[in-house]
């Protein structure tokens, strides 16, 4: 009868959603290789071709694919399961296969028909995967499909064959090279596999490489953004000798250069590698040819070596004004951005007599920085090379692509005081204060948040020479709250240095100062400040107005400076004062921070509130429980903090220590009468300690409250503490549970009346409902007995309605049979006979130890 009723189940969840209960079982027992399971559900009619939205749109077989599961995927072949069902990303059953290295189902996935070529995300094959993964045996299998593209390139441009290289997976590289892998493609940086070889040092792989590609292929570059290396300078550049040596002997040319004009011997010039350098020079030496590079980039080698004579001869005007069609700079930017002033003061020269000096000082790079020559030099931090472009005439106004002006650059890198200088004092007003593009800062705005304090005040003197005062109190402010927005409160006071002296703003720097102190956790400042003036004694108790709005105590408790908390509490610092987004006292903040020591000190003052409230309504024992910080949480119960307040969602600290297990805690708690049944709010179910451990599965939480008296047949409004631990796939919970109400039903059996017998009338049958699971995919929910317990003894606890029975209990349970031998509804099933009767009755009464009652024909 099951079989027939998830026929007609299976045959309606064809024709609705795929979220069909049934079908995700389905999928789910496919992915575990339940071959029984699966079998069944073909068998009543579930479809093969099904797809879980839920689970990326997969299908069911590469649910398969994951556990390498043989017999179910000839299953679902058979029943003409789509082969390359490709899910929201891309991946197929073959690319599953490739990363969970299921052969056995790739194997009949590959006699099927499917396609070794499908490309998921990114361009990704199996292939790839298992280059990726080291999944060589796998790798082999799909190599011998006649069809294979060994070459397809992902989204970056990389092969199969350079994964393997990344993986040093040497047997599947030779395997790919032997099977003819090409060797010339290249990354979209313009690696090939050689190239990566040589950097990562892969000897084994380069040789077979080597003994395959043609010679030429030895001294390929790669691509002139990524500066043109040679397998032979990369691998000089990392120090390989043996792979130097071995490049060597099969070609490579140690005289080649990069697009910067560097060969392999430049490269580990100032190396440790004497070894290294000493084979590089002996083989320049030898070699008779000249050493090779684009046209025009050995001005560049000049340049960098500040070679004056060599600048002078080959900077004629035709090439000293042009953008290097590799790097994308022009000789001046290169020249400034290296800080070689001599070399910069020849270009100019040159191009002063050349052509439009203001054009060519002002030119941007022609690369993805495009940076001038004027962003080179301060970001270089050269003051001459600034000089000297400033007088040929370069704009502070030029934005690179990144939006940010010379001047913005000098402020967000804080260049040293005299490049700051040199700018500085050739900005206006407008420069200064214009945002940047994309909504950039302006360069004084940028200066403050970064708390670049000579820049800063570099750039606040110039505003102040330039505006009046009415500009002043329009772009003071901004500044301000730009630094008080990034916690920069010393350029916040640089600011406020600047503001008119009025009461407001007095007072604002008095605070900033006091609190500054203090988070810099410097008693010594604090007491300097408070003994400077009655306006700082004054202003103990302010909050700052730059972020965080604390008062300087709570910086103490912050940093848990038990120093300076005594030094402001002596002078009158109120412990109670509130900060006032969160309305968090210093205690709450020394709490959140573990400061016991400072807590120590706030708990001895008389007047502290123990129980203060934050915005959230969390007290500061609430907050402890919640970080489980123990030592402050027992300095607040000794003193007789409230153990039993809850916060905004009925949270109490014994909630906390149940949701996250903290044992100790909640024992602390308990011993200073911790209420064991206060719940939460409805918003969060109305849980106790008990069943809130119970969601979570902490077996020793749920051991400890039950023997301290917690209840455990509790019902939030999510159900009892079985109930939530059944829902959330508790195990050792429901086993735990199932123990403790064991425990309380042997004090019970021995008062109960004897249990009804089979008789028993309907009415004594009515209660809640239980499910019974045999096993089969559909579950009948029955009434289940609940007993009569007017004649028990009053002192013991009645049974809880719906935990009559466990699996040890004798008997288990009640089973109810009902036969309408008459009955044919939409499951299309035959009547019951009494066959069926006695079969059912025959397994629940004598195997399962049920007690049984059968009712004939009920409507």
């Amino acid at each position: 009868m099951a079989a027939a009723v998830v026929a007609a189940a299976a045959r309606r969840s064809c024709q609705t959603t795929s979220k069909t209960p049934l079908c995700i079982e389905f999928y789910d027992f496919c992915r575990k290789g339940d071959v029984s399971r699966v079998q069944f559900y073909l068998s009543a009619g579930l479809s093969a071709d099904w797809t879980n939205e839920r689970d990326r749109n997969r299908s069911l077989l590469m649910a398969t694919a994951w556990k390498d599961s043989e017999e179910v995927c000839r299953l679902l072949i058979e029943q003409k399961a789509p082969l390359d069902h490709q899910d929201s990303s891309g991946l197929s059953a073959m690319h599953i296969c490739a990363k969970q290295n299921s052969i056995r189902v790739a194997k009949l996935l590959l006699q099927a028909g499917a396609n070794v070529n499908l490309l998921a995300e990114n361009d990704i094959t199996a292939l790839m995967i298992c280059a990726d993964l080291g999944h060589t045996e796998l790798a082999e299998v799909l190599l011998k499909q006649p069809t294979i593209n060994l070459d397809q390139q992902s989204s970056r441009g990389f092969t199969a064959l350079m994964k393997s290289v990344f993986e040093n997976s040497i047997q599947l590289a030779h395997l790919l090279i032997d099977r003819g892998a090409k060797l010339d493609l290249a990354s979209n940086s313009g690696f090939t596999a050689l190239h990566l070889c040589a950097q990562l040092d892969r000897r084994e792989i380069a040789q077979r490489i080597l003994a395959k590609a043609p010679p030429e292929m030895v001294n390929q570059p790669t691509k002139p953004e990524f500066k043109g290396n040679t397998a032979l300078i990369l691998a000089s550049l990392n120090g390989h000798v043996k792979m130097v040596q071995l490049l060597h002997e099969n070609g490579a040319d140690p005289n080649l250069a990069n697009s910067e004009g560097c060969t392999a011997l430049d490269q580990v010039s100032g190396s440790d590698s004497k070894e290294l350098l000493k084979l590089l020079q002996s083989w320049s030496s030898q070699s008779r040819n000249k050493p090779t590079a684009p046209a025009g980039l050995s001005l560049a080698d000049a340049i960098r070596k500040d070679d004056l004579e060599s600048v002078r001869k080959l900077a004629k005007s035709e090439t000293v004004t042009n953008v290097d069609r590799t790097t994308g700079w022009t000789p001046l930017m290169l020249a400034a951005g290296l800080g070689k002033t001599e070399s910069l003061k020849v270009v100019l020269s040159l191009i002063g007599t050349s052509s439009s000096l203001d054009f060519h000082v002002n030119r941007q790079a022609e690369d993805s920085t495009k940076a001038t020559a004027l962003h080179a030099a301060v970001q270089c931090g050269s003051e001459p090379c600034v000089k000297l472009l400033l007088q040929a005439g370069a704009s502070l106004a030029v934005l690179d692509a990144q939006g940010s002006t010379p001047l913005s650059l000098c402020a967000d890198l804080g260049s040293a005081t005299d490049v700051a200088e040199l700018i500085i004092e050739r900005a206006s007003a407008d420069e200064l204060m214009k945002p940047g593009a994309d909504g950039r800062l302006c360069p004084a705005n940028l200066a403050a948040v970064r708390g670049h304090l000579d820049v800063l005040r570099l750039m606040l003197n110039r505003l102040r020479k330039l505006d009046d005062n009415s500009s002043r109190q329009t772009w003071l402010p901004q500044i301000l709250e730009e630094a008080k927005a990034a916690w920069q409160f010393e350029a916040a006071n640089a600011v406020l240095e600047e503001m008119p002296k009025n009461a407001k703003n007095n007072e604002e720097l008095t605070t900033a100062r006091l609190f500054k102190a203090a988070m810099d956790a410097n008693p010594e400042k604090v007491k300097e400040l408070l003994d400077s003036s009655q306006a700082v004694r004054d202003s103990i108790n302010k909050r700052s107005q730059q972020d965080p709005g604390w008062t300087a105590l709570m910086a103490s408790a912050w940093n848990d400076d038990e120093s300076t908390c005594k030094l402001l509490l002596d002078r009158g610092a109120d412990p109670n004062v509130t900060e006032q987004k969160l309305g968090i006292t210093a205690l709450h903040i020394a709490v959140q921070q573990n400061s016991r020591r400072v807590a120590k000190v706030l708990l001895d003052q008389k007047s502290i509130g123990l129980n203060a409230r934050s915005k959230d309504n969390r007290t500061p024992l609430i907050r402890a429980a919640w970080l489980n910080h123990m030592d402050i949480a027992k300095q607040l119960l000794d003193r007789h903090a409230s153990v039993n307040a809850q916060e905004i969602d009925g949270f109490s600290a014994l909630h906390f220590c149940a949701q996250e297990n903290l044992l100790e805690l909640a024992k602390l708690l308990i011993s200073h009468d911790a209420d064991l049944e206060l719940q939460t709010s409805s918003k969060k179910n109305c849980n106790t300690a008990f069943t809130l451990a119970a969601v979570k599965g902490h077996t020793d939480m749920l051991e400890l409250l039950a023997n301290v008296g917690a209840d455990i047949y509790y019902k939030s409004s999510q159900g009892d503490a079985m109930d939530l631990a059944k829902r959330a796939k508790r195990t050792a919970a429901i086993e735990m549970l199932v123990k403790l109400d064991r425990q309380r039903k042997c004090s019970w059996e021995a008062a109960t009346a004897p249990i009804p017998s089979s008789s028993t009338t309907s009415n004594e049958t009515a209660g809640v409902k239980m499910q019974l699971d045999a096993g089969s995919a559909q579950v009948a929910e029955v009434p289940s007995v609940e007993m009569d317990s007017s004649n028990l003894n009053s002192s013991v606890v009645p049974p809880i309605c719906g935990y009559q029975y466990c699996m040890r209990s004798n008997p288990r349970g009640m089973c109810v049979i009902i036969n309408n031998e008459q009955f044919s509804g939409e499951c299309e099933s035959r009547p019951g006979s009494r066959k069926d009767v006695a079969s059912l009755e025959r397994l629940f009464k004598d195997t399962l130890k049920f007690r049984v009652q059968v009712h004939q024909n009920l409507d």
